[in-house]
């Protein structure tokens, strides 16, 4: 009945779909069916196999290929979620999680009588996408042809065939037969996604293509009286902490498909937190069959009008990085020519015009790879003020990008130096080669993990004049863009500073930044931790005998905000001039604030994070309190929208 293949909230409220969107988060991974289930079978043999064909061996023999194809749809979601529970509930620890006879169910693939059949496959492969569930875990989903089982808990196998030919679908046979289970729900694992609560209007978004669409639901007839799709919102409101029904709303059928619709509702303004949780409930008849939960944040828009500027406007990294060192950095010719007075030139591929005597010749040039960040988070007081960072792609078999080499040659003359953050694993031989080749005198700075690689990187630092007085620490380890959001946030005022930034794990100090954070011949004072006991856990504040001081905020744009604040405001730190909009949130995109880090240093502009779909409220309270600043954004418009620009420049 919600054989839903994207679910997308309006409202308030804009929607990433997991599924379609490439860049979207994949379902998490506890909601997807496990791969394989190991049998104990009745020779004494102990069998793994695939749990898609386990399940299709089962079904015929369970629910036969004769009876109606909803009665098979509704067995195939039983006897898949039955074998499910026992993956998680063993049968015999440590040696098998079910038996292959009917004390649980009948798996027999040498059965002459009951093979797979095309029907009974199709049926697996078409309800695959379906979770039942208990409580918020895999159903104990039980059936027979029986009459003693609790009702509302178990399908009664001739019942099923009766009802599918009465004409009701699988999901409704489903609803019926475990309609008195704890806590039941059916809902589609494929279906991870995040909400962004935004804006006056009710509108959605899937892959940057304004929806009306809330929920495609199969099976629901247009203006079904019996269904209703409510949306609650966990958050507090006027003091009360817990989830709230913001609305109610019938399925209708505006784009041709059946769907619902949820329009503004004044309530859901009212949550109090920034980020809160939101939840979508599908019911026919009074049965839950769906509820997915997600979490929503806060819409900003500008208060006051200001000035807002977009550059390195590609969705590509590698060009992005080009195009910022050419907006900084001029070759010795240009730079000579401004020096005599020349008027203002633009090079080529320049993206703005800007007096040539503003820019000048890069000192070095920082090279890092585009494809992976662990590497390359600690690159930025390598950089400093005065040399861009550009990006090539890496990994085995990676060639010096032929952009990059140009740029390289622009910026550099022959005998200047170019430093390679990462290994031969990440930036390989030959592109340290081709380098060389050129003329230039390269220097890799590499150890045999990323956290030996930023250690090396701070003594380049400190060997290149740089100030290791104070250090910054931060994670490199963790989920998605969690990884590397407080690291990247940090790199403008690290390389304004140039003080080195030493990454660690979200498990613990790791023992050779402590070391070299406590060797005297560093010369380090202080060690200043980005974010919380959850990125930084505290005992590196109790390991480290020196002095120390935590940044930190709620969420990972709470804590860019408090580095703009905490950081950007001491003595080292240059004038705040502007801010600069980067995406902290999708895990591919942190190229893009690595190599802004030394336009931001350049031009005074603080680093905060932004979502795929909306500025964060954290970062607007934070711009509103500050009027006259302008906003740099960063990326092409697939990585910060343009509806972003028209909620940072305001009416």
């Amino acid at each position: 009945m919600y054989a839903a293949r994207t679910l997308v909230l309006g409202l308030l409220a804009t929607v990433l779909v997991g599924l379609p969107q490439a860049r979207a988060e994949a379902a998490p991974a506890d909601l997807v069916p496990p791969e394989t289930i190991t049998i104990c079978r009745s020779s004494g043999a102990i069998e793994t196999v695939a749990l898609k064909d386990y399940v299709k061996v089962v079904l015929p023999r369970e629910f036969p290929s004769t009876w109606p194809g909803e009665a098979i749809k509704a067995g195939a979601v039983a006897v898949k979620s039955y074998a499910w529970y026992y993956v998680e509930h063993p049968y015999r620890p440590g040696t098998c999680h079910i038996s292959d006879t009917t004390k649980h169910q009948k798996y027999d693939p040498g059965d002459p009588y009951n093979q797979p059949t095309a029907t009974s496959n199709a049926a697996v492969d078409l309800t695959w996408h379906w979770r039942l569930e208990e409580n918020g875990r895999p159903a104990y989903a039980q059936y027979c042809n029986c009459s003693w089982f609790p009702q509302g808990r178990h399908i009664q196998q001739t019942e099923a065939r009766n009802l599918a030919g009465q004409g009701w679908d699988h999901v409704r046979i489903l609803a019926h037969s475990y309609r008195n289970l704890s806590g039941f729900r059916l809902l589609d694992w494929r279906m991870g996604f995040g909400l962004t609560y935004r804006g006056e209007q009710p509108y959605a978004v899937e892959d940057d293509a304004d929806l009306r669409l809330v929920a495609a639901v199969a099976g629901v007839a247009p203006g079904d009286p019996d269904a209703d799709v409510n949306l609650y919102a966990r958050c507090t409101i006027a003091g009360n902490v817990g989830f709230h029904l913001v609305q109610t709303a019938g399925v209708t059928n505006p784009d041709g498909r059946p769907s619902a619709v949820f329009e503004d509702t004044a309530r859901l303004r009212e949550c109090q937190e920034e980020q809160f949780g939101l939840r979508v409930e599908l019911k026919v008849n009074g049965n839950l069959l769906l509820s997915q939960d997600a979490l929503a944040w806060k819409p900003w828009t500008s208060s006051v009008a200001r000035e807002v500027e977009r550059v390195a406007a590609t969705n590509d990294p590698v060009v992005a990085s080009i195009r910022l060192s050419d907006r900084v950095f001029a070759d010795r010719e240009v730079a000579a020519e401004a020096a005599e007075g020349s008027p203002a030139v633009t090079t080529v591929g320049q993206e703005e015009e800007a007096p040539s005597d503003t820019r000048r010749q890069a000192r070095v040039v920082v090279l890092a790879r585009s494809d992976q960040f662990p590497d390359s988070l600690a690159a930025t007081p390598l950089a400093g003020a005065d040399a861009p960072i550009l990006l090539n792609p890496g990994g085995e078999g990676a060639t010096l990008h032929g952009d990059v080499g140009t740029e390289i040659d622009r910026v550099l003359d022959a005998g200047d130096t170019v430093h390679l953050v990462g290994g031969p694993t990440a930036l390989p031989e030959a592109i340290e080669r081709e380098l060389t080749d050129a003329g230039y005198l390269v220097q890799r700075h590499a150890g045999a993990t990323r956290v030996e690689t930023s250690i090396a990187v701070a003594e380049a630092v400190r060997d290149d004049g740089g100030d290791t007085s104070t250090v910054l620490l931060a994670r490199a380890f963790g989920p998605g863009s969690a990884a590397w959001a407080d690291a990247v946030a940090s790199g403008p005022y690290a390389a304004a500073t140039r003080h080195p930034i030493l990454l660690t794990s979200d498990e613990g100090l790791a023992a050779e930044v402590e070391a070299w954070i406590e060797d005297a011949g560093n010369g380090v004072e202080e060690a200043v931790i980005l974010g919380g006991p959850a990125a930084v856990p505290a005992d590196a504040e109790k390991r480290l005998d020196v002095a120390t001081s935590r940044v930190q905020g709620a969420s990972r744009s709470f804590t860019a905000v408090a580095i703009a604040e905490q950081l950007w405001s001491r003595e080292d730190a240059p004038e705040v001039t502007g801010a600069m909009l980067v995406d902290g949130y999708d895990a591919g995109d942190w190229p893009f604030a690595l190599a802004a880090a030394v336009l931001a240093a350049n031009e005074g502009t603080p680093q905060l994070l932004t979502r795929r779909l909306v500025p964060n409220h954290s970062t607007g309270e934070w711009l509103d309190g500050q009027p006259e600043l302008a906003v740099v954004i960063v990326g092409g418009e697939a990585i910060v929208p343009p509806r972003i620009e028209g909620d940072a420049a305001g009416p």
